[in-house]
């Protein structure tokens, strides 16, 4: 399996749900969305490989997130950062393609988290 990587789409088997990943690492897998959580990768299946745009941006989103994965994706997606931005407080739809699958808030906004 290929390694998934934050913004892809993987299908976790014994949920049957589709989840965007908000970071990767060994055979650990964190979600994008409320409320967070982990999973174990080899319980997973790649289904979808975000192209770099959509990888970058969604990199610059999760590492905003004031709980778990923002540390994390900072640490593990540094590259992905490098001279993205400024700063960490970057708004929710800046620069995210349409064609990524983002969750729709109680107002209908596009949001990652």
């Amino acid at each position: 399996m290929d390694i998934p990587r934050c913004g892809d789409h993987v299908f976790h088997r014994p949920t049957e749900e589709t989840w965007v990943v908000a970071w990767c690492e060994g055979d650990d897998l964190a979600w994008c969305g409320w409320p967070n959580g982990m999973a174990r990768t080899s319980d997973c299946e790649l289904v979808h490989r975000a192209s770099e745009a959509e990888h970058r941006a969604s990199v610059r989103r999760v590492a905003d997130v004031n709980d778990s994965r923002g540390p994390r994706v900072r640490r593990l997606y540094a590259a992905a950062l490098a001279g993205q931005c400024s700063n960490w407080h970057v708004p929710a739809q800046d620069g995210v393609p349409e064609s990524v699958p983002l969750f729709r808030g109680c107002s209908g906004e596009r949001r990652l988290y």
